[in-house]
This record gives C-alpha cells, structure tokens and sequence, in this order.
C-alpha cells in the first residue's frame, strides 16, 4: 500500500485496483500447474483406473473458475504448452461423471474414506480442497481436508510419505528432464517423487532421454513422458497458472516470461 516494493509476485486470482494504480501488472504463460496427488503405495490410489475415474470425476473448468477467478487453464500434463517438448496430441480427461461412476462401479467401489492434506497458508489449495471433495461426494467418496502450515506440511507429510492424497502445485521445470520428479527410484525420504509413481517404461525413457544428445530424437522421447504420465494420470492434473506480478513504474525494460520476472535484468 505504502507503494515501496519494487517487485513482487502475487497469485493468479489477485485483481486489485489499488495494486494497479500504483504498480505495472506482468502476466507471462503457464508457470506452474496445481494436482491432486495419491500416495500410489496405498489402495485403491496405485489403480490407474481409480486415479481415471477420478480425473473424470472433476470438472475442472468449474474448478478454474472458483479457485483462480477464471485466471488458469486446464493442466494437460507435467510440461507447459508450447515448449519444444510438448506432445500436443494430449487430449484433456473430460469432465464425464457417469464414465468415472462406472469405473469406480467396475472396481467394487461404493463407498470410500480417505483424507486430503494441504497447506494452510494457500487460499487458492482451501477452494481446490472443497471443490473436489464435493466433486467426490456425488460418487460416495467422502474426504476429510487436513491443513497444515507450509513447514510440517512439506517436512512432516509429504518428505514422510504420511499421506493419502496432497493437492499442490508444482513449478514447471525449462528443461524436459523430469528424472527426479518421476523415475522410480526416487521414491525415498526426501525424494522428489513422493506420489511414488512407479513405471517400466517411463523409467526406461527418463533414462534414454538423459543419455541421448541429438535433439529430435529427445523430442519424442519426452513427448513419449509427457503422454504416459498424462494417460496413467500420474497424478491429477488439475489447471495450470500464469505467472503474475507486479513492479514499481520507475521499472522498465521488463519482459514477461514463465521463467520469472528477472530473466532479462541484464538488460
């Protein structure tokens, strides 16, 4: 309010007029995507046609609306669009309620209790939390939402695997190698791949890809990532957000980009 801040990064869903009057507002492309994600050494999350039945079971352009004021898009995976990498034959999971209904049906599904942990600090993860837990109920899943400041909730649950399902965002990486975030044998304590997302082949490829130097063959092999870990549902892929921010108007030169707001401040 005091207009001293020189720069500062804001969430998506923040439209203040008082902000804009005194500061220059930047929006670069997708910067980080938001997911609901199982602990995969737990039933009935390690099923794949669970976590499919659940992708259908969100509608997730309702949920853009609600959480992020209409400021997002629908995340179609772990790479964001329009980088090299990116496989665009990736189709979103729709929101079919009935198909999910059916799945669940198919897998004895009828009524299930599990919890989903949060941040408390994060507003936007609160409004995501209740939309899928109303989202869920229709299908007689019943969840209880458990917050909890950003310290335990990284430290406590997540580096400990003392979960059943977090909702989080995840910032993009700008280089396709996602080794640490999905092949299997990051799964311990404090490794990055705390969904414990286990496959053969996306470890096969995780593993080319970071031996392999000529550049389209590289392409496919993370375009080959970007749909397994998308068609498995991985996690669930919820929306993707742009990246906001705003810089006193002595500023200048400043161009947006995804990969933040001081990427050019050489020149």
């Amino acid at each position: 309010k005091s207009g001293n801040i020189d720069v500062a990064e804001l969430p998506s869903y923040i439209d203040n007029k008082e902000l804009r009057e005194k500061f220059n507002q930047y929006k670069a492309e997708s910067f980080r995507y938001t997911c609901l994600g199982f602990n995969l050494t737990k039933a009935p999350f390690e099923n794949e046609l669970f976590r499919k039945a659940i992708a259908y079971l969100i509608n997730k352009e309702e949920l853009i609306k609600l959480s992020l004021n209409n400021k997002g898009q629908i995340s179609l995976g772990p790479y964001p669009r329009g980088v090299w990498y990116y496989n665009k034959v990736i189709k979103a999971y729709p929101y079919d309620p009935d198909r999910g209904l059916k799945i669940l049906r198919n897998l004895g599904i009828n009524n299930l209790n599990f919890k989903i942990f949060i941040n408390s600090e994060n507003k936007e993860m609160l409004k995501t939390a209740q939309f899928i837990q109303e989202s869920l109920k229709t299908a007689g899943i019943k969840t209880e939402i458990r917050m909890f400041d950003w310290q335990t909730f990284r430290h406590r649950i997540i580096e400990e695997r003392n979960f059943d399902a977090v909702i989080l965002s995840r910032a993009y990486l700008w280089d396709p190698d996602i080794y640490d975030l999905w092949h299997s044998s990051k799964t311990g304590k404090g490794q990055w791949n705390f969904f414990s997302f286990k496959d053969k082949e996306v470890d096969y490829l995780l593993e080319k890809g970071r031996k392999t130097l000529n550049f389209e063959e590289r392409r496919k092999i993370y375009q080959k990532v970007h749909k397994i870990l998308y068609e498995k549902q991985a996690c669930i892929f919820l929306y993707e957000t742009p990246l906001i921010f705003f810089a006193s108007k002595k500023i200048w030169g400043i161009q947006p980009n995804p990969q933040g707001f001081l990427i050019n401040i050489h020149k």
